[in-house]
C-alpha cells in the first residue's frame, strides 16, 4: 500500500490529511472510505493508523483519514462547540470527493465514511448530512461503517431503551479502557445538550431511505 500525506485547507486553518491506496496496476480504481478516527476530546489520525492499513489491505479500498483539530486546542483555550470538529469532517469528506481521481479512487464503485468510537458518531452525522446538503446532490455517499458506535448520548435515550443503556453503564463502570465515568466526562467537555444530534445522531427524527450500515 502506498500513504500519503496532505495538507487540507479549511475556511482559516488547514487539516491534516492521510491517504491510503492499495498497491494498484496502472489504471486501477478503489471504493472510496473517508475514516474518522476516535476520541472527540484528544487524539490524532495516528492513533487509528493500523485500520486503514487493515482496510485497504484486505478490502482493497482507498482511505482518506481526517485529523480534525481537537487535540490543537491549547488546554488554557475554551474547546469549539461540538459542529467545530464536524465541520472539519464535512470539508475534508468534500475534499475526499472532489480529489477522488487523483488519489486512486472511484466513487461509482462505493463511497463511504466511517469511524471508530466518538469517529463513529461523527461519521453518523457526516452520514446523515449529506442527504439533505445540495454538495452531495450529484455525489452521494452509498453506505457507513460504524466500529464501536456511540449514537446516543445515555440522558438522551428514549423511554423504553432507557433501562437497557442503564445497564451498560452499569457493566462498563469501571471498564479497564474507557470507564463510565470518563465516557461521561467526555460527554461534558463536548459542550453539547444530550439531544442534540449531533451529538445523538440516533435521534434524528428520519432514517428512512438511508443507505446501507455496517457495525
Amino acid at each position: 500500500y502506498i500513504i500519503r500525506e496532505h495538507d487540507v485547507c479549511i475556511e482559516n486553518h488547514s487539516i491534516r490529511v492521510s491517504t491510503y491506496l492499495p498497491a494498484a496496476s496502472d489504471g486501477e480504481t478503489f471504493p472510496l472510505l473517508v475514516w474518522v478516527h476516535g476520541g472527540w476530546v484528544f487524539g490524532t489520525l495516528d492513533q487509528d493508523d493500523y485500520t486503514p492499513k487493515i482496510i485497504t489491505v484486505e478490502l482493497r479500498m482507498a482511505i482518506v483519514s481526517v485529523d480534525y483539530r481537537c487535540e490543537r486546542i491549547p488546554a488554557h483555550h475554551p474547546r469549539p462547540p461540538i459542529s467545530g470538529e464536524l465541520n472539519d469532517c464535512f470539508f475534508v469528506l468534500i475534499w475526499a470527493a472532489e480529489n477522488a481521481g487523483t488519489q486512486g479512487a472511484g466513487l461509482q464503485k462505493r463511497f463511504m465514511v466511517g469511524g471508530q468510537s466518538a469517529g463513529s458518531d461523527y461519521a453518523a452525522v457526516l452520514a446523515q448530512i449529506t442527504k439533505a446538503d445540495p454538495v452531495f446532490s450529484t455525489v452521494s455517499l452509498t453506505g457507513q461503517a460504524l466500529s464501536i458506535p456511540l449514537l446516543c448520548h445515555p440522558e438522551a435515550y428514549l423511554d423504553g431503551c432507557v433501562a437497557h443503556a442503564t445497564s451498560l453503564f452499569v457493566q462498563n463502570a469501571d471498564a479497564p479502557l474507557l470507564a463510565a465515568r470518563h465516557l461521561l466526562d467526555y460527554y461534558g467537555k463536548l459542550q453539547a445538550l444530550p439531544k442534540n444530534a449531533e451529538l445523538s445522531p440516533l435521534l434524528r427524527y428520519s432514517l428512512d431511505g438511508f443507505f446501507t450500515t455496517y457495525i
